[in-house]
Parts: structure tokens; C-alpha cells; sequence
């Protein structure tokens, strides 16, 4: 769903006239069987994954159907995986891949080179934090009614920043709740489904921030920082942060604090994009 705007130079009037498009997210059809592989699943413990050394898997309409121990159905499409292994898709939670080529100002390129590599190397979901208002939620609906080739994809559209001695983000005036609001709502009215607090001016400003979020449980992350901002973070209610934390070790104190309150964290080792 998208506005179109218009403006008449001569008077300087303008105009908005809602756009929406809507595409049917059919499941592919038939069903298919991988046939004779090694499928490592997700059942069993850490360090004691459950392996079945020779086994079927069934898919039908996008879904596993059977794992294991299953045979073909008569019009079955049949794809032999003796020698191979197969395992659950990969999840990257953290990999700038909604940007730059193929999808450049909103318009998109039917093969993403980013978005058709992950998935290659059996990335099936990725979370971008730090991506465009308007190209990622582009190319995560372009992707999941398949009209583009990728992984399942989350993101936090343009980080939120302020003042200009950033060069990332929109650089926003948050003064109040009123201001926060306003920016946590022009996400959701594009279809951004999670924030990044890229340096806000101040912790109050953060709260704001935050608290905006929390009215439309919007998940909050936040750029790496030291240990004593991260604590900031967590007792304000964000709910993650990105990157390595600038003091090791912590200790238990801090580790006990930081597991209770729930936060997650991507230490980001390596990063795609």
C-alpha cells in the first residue's frame, strides 16, 4: 500500500491519493519428496542433535509434511538426495542485505544478488537492522509471495538517529511522546515492523522511543555500545542490542541482570552486506 503524491507548481497545492496493490501468496503446488538423504532435525539437545542417517522428507504446499520414515505418493515429484545432508534453514540475525542493488529507491529488480545468495548458502531467514523505510518491506513481501527469489526477511527499515553528528539514520527531533510517536507510526504505516535506536540524543529521549514502541509492541534494538549503556537499554524495556560489547569479560552481576531481564544480543562475528 503506497501514496501518491502530487503537487500543482503553480499554486502550490497538493494532493495524496492512496495506492494498493494486492498479490495473491499462493503455496507452490503438488507435493514434493527428497528422497534418500541424511537430515540432521530439530529434535533432541544441544550437542545431541537427532540424525537420521537415511530418510524422506515430504513437502506440500510450502510445508513439511513428513520427516523420516515416509514414501512418495503416486504424483509425487521425486528428487534423489542419496549423499547429500539436509538440515534445518539457517537463521542470520543480523545482515544488512534490504539495500543498495535491486532495490534502489523502491524499485525493485526481480533477481536480488544479496537476497538470492543467502538463500543459496541455506539462509531461510534474515533480520536486517539497518536497512530502507521503503525497500525492505519492498523486497520482504516481493520475496514471500514469490515474485523475488530470497530468504523470509525482517528488519528495522532506516535506523532512528538525531542530530547531525551521525551520518546514519533520519536524523529526528524526539522532544516528546508525541514526537516519538509520530516516527514509531510512519514505520508501521510502511510496513516496518521493528525499530533500531541509533544514537539518540539522550537516555529520556531513548525512553521515549522505547516506551512508543511498547504501545504497538514493536521490538527495539540498538547499536553496540559499553556495558553501562547497555544497562540503560535493558532497564528502559529495549529489547535487543547489535554488536560485540566494548568490555570483556563481564561478570556475573552484569551477565545475571542482563539474562533476567530477556534481552537479546548479535554479537555480529561476521556480517553479510
Amino acid at each position: 500500500k503506497r501514496a501518491r503524491r502530487l503537487r500543482n507548481f503553480r499554486t502550490g497545492q497538493k494532493t495524496e491519493t492512496g495506492l494498493q496493490v494486492t498479490v495473491p501468496n499462493a503455496p507452490a503446488p503438488g507435493r514434493l519428496a527428497l528422497v534418500g538423504a541424511k537430515i540432521i532435525t530439530m529434535e533432541g539437545s544441544p550437542g545431541n542433535d537427532q540424525v537420521i542417517e537415511k530418510g524422506n522428507i515430504i513437502v506440500e504446499k510450502g510445508k513439511l509434511l513428513c520427516v523420516g520414515e515416509c514414501q512418495p505418493a503416486a504424483g509425487d515429484t521425486v528428487m534423489d538426495m542419496a549423499g547429500k545432508t539436509i538440515i534445518p534453514g539457517l537463521i542470520d540475525m543480523h545482515a544488512h542485505i534490504g539495500r543498495g542493488e535491486g532495490a534502489d529507491d523502491g524499485v525493485p529488480m526481480r533477481r536480488n544478488m544479496r537476497l538470492s545468495t543467502v538463500l543459496a548458502y541455506g539462509v531461510t531467514t534474515v533480520r536486517d537492522p539497518s536497512g530502507s523505510n521503503i525497500n525492505h518491506p519492498l523486497l520482504r513481501d516481493l520475496t514471500e509471495v514469490g515474485y523475488t527469489l530470497g530468504p523470509r526477511t525482517y528488519g528495522t527499515g532506516q535506523v532512528v538517529s538525531e542530530g547531525g553528528f551521525i551520518g546514519f539514520g533520519d536524523h529526528v527531533n524526539i522532544n516528546n511522546m508525541e514526537d516519538a510517536r509520530y516516527h514509531v507510526s510512519a514505520r508501521l504505516a510502511v510496513g516496518v515492523e521493528s525499530l533500531k535506536n541509533f544514537r539518540v540524543a539522550n537516555r529520556k529521549k531513548h525512553q521515549y522511543l522505547i516506551e512508543a514502541a511498547r504501545e504497538h509492541n514493536m521490538p527495539v534494538t540498538g547499536e553496540g555500545a559499553s556495558p553501562i549503556l547497555a544497562l540503560g537499554f535493558a532497564m528502559d524495556g529495549q529489547t535487543g542490542w547489535e554488536h560485540a560489547i566494548a568490555a570483556l569479560p563481564l561478570f556475573k552481576d552484569m551477565t545475571t541482570f542482563l539474562a533476567k531481564t530477556g534481552v537479546t544480543h548479535s554479537p555480529t562475528m561476521t556480517i553479510i552486506g
